[in-house]
């Protein structure tokens, strides 16, 4: 799923949450959204916080995330050279070697 796609899914599941109605113009940059629910309008940036520690290079939260998703897309590329199979990858649980 490509970055606005999530971001998309993020912010109506917000407005579900708070019960509103939002209607939601074209992907932008900045802001990520431009809301609007009535008469009104408001700018909505989607922002990701990874608490824990973290040091010069982020957060070591982000850091694992991002080594988790380079495992998943290498494991794609891997089944898809083999099998000539388009694939859509979503790991859910944990990690580990046994169920890689």
């Amino acid at each position: 799923m490509a970055k606005k796609e999530i971001e998309r899914f993020y912010v109506k599941e917000a407005a579900k949450s708070l019960g509103a109605t939002w209607s939601l113009g074209l992907n932008r940059e900045s802001p990520d959204f431009l809301v609007t629910e009535g008469k009104q309008t408001f700018g909505l940036e989607v922002t990701e916080i990874f608490t824990g520690p973290q040091n010069a290079a982020g957060a070591a939260l982000k850091k694992k995330e991002s080594n988790t998703q380079k495992t998943i897309n290498a494991l794609q590329a891997e089944y898809e050279k083999l099998n000539d199979i388009p694939l859509r990858v979503q790991l859910l649980g944990n990690m580990c070697i046994e169920n890689l």
